[in-house]
C-alpha cells in the first residue's frame, strides 16, 4: 500500500507475477515493480516509478518454466530469472536521515520450484522459497522490503514489510 504524509506520496510495490492462472503473469507496477512469473515463456516484470524505485525482473526463456523474476528495490532493478534460476531481488536505497545509514526498500527475491530461490536485496527484502518449504516469507518491517515469492500452487507470496516515516527537523530555529 501506499504511504503519504503532507502533500508527497510513496506508492507501495507492485504484486509479483504467477505461473497459475488465472493469476497474471507480468509482475505488476508500483513504486518498486513487482517480479514476473512464468508460464512457458517470456514474462515482463512490473514497471517502478522513477524518484521512487526501479523494475522487476522478468523472465526470459523457455527454460525457466518454474522461476520467477526478483522485485525492484528502491535503488536497482530487480534481476531476471534464467535458465531454471530465479532472479534476486533489487537493492534498496540507503539513507542518513536518522544520524546513521540504513538502507530502506529491498525487493524480494523469485522463487523456483524446485530447488533454488532469488536471494531479498538488501534493505529489508525477503529471499524467494522453494515449492517445498512453504510459508512464504515477508519483507522486513520499518525498512519496506519486498515479500519474497513462493514456487508452490496455491500458496501466496510473502507480504512486504511495513514501511516508516522519519520527520526531521532543525530545532536550532526555535
Amino acid at each position: 500500500g501506499s504511504s503519504a504524509f503532507n502533500s508527497i506520496t510513496s506508492l507501495g510495490g507492485g504484486f509479483g507475477g504467477s505461473y497459475w492462472t488465472p493469476s497474471p503473469h507480468a509482475g505488476g507496477n508500483g513504486g518498486t515493480g513487482g517480479g514476473a512469473g512464468n508460464n512457458a515463456g517470456t514474462q515482463s516484470g512490473g514497471t517502478g516509478t522513477a524518484g521512487q524505485g526501479y523494475d522487476g525482473g522478468g523472465t526470459l526463456d523457455y527454460l525457466t518454466p518454474y522461476s520467477g523474476g526478483g522485485g525492484g528495490g528502491a535503488g536497482a532493478v530487480g534481476a531476471n530469472a534464467s535458465n531454471n534460476n530465479p532472479g534476486h531481488g533489487g537493492n534498496g536505497q540507503a539513507s542518513s536521515i536518522t544520524g546513521s545509514s540504513v538502507t530502506y526498500g529491498g525487493g524480494g527475491g523469485g522463487a523456483g520450484y524446485v530447488t533454488s530461490s532469488g536471494n531479498g536485496g538488501t534493505g529489508g527484502g525477503a529471499a524467494g522459497r522453494t515449492g517445498n518449504s512453504p510459508p512464504a516469507n515477508g519483507g522486513s518491517n520499518e525498512l519496506g522490503g519486498g515479500g519474497g515469492g513462493i514456487g508452490n500452487q496455491g500458496i501466496a507470496g510473502g507480504a512486504g514489510g511495513s514501511g516508516i516515516v522519519i520527520v526531521r527537523y532543525d530545532l536550532t530555529t526555535f
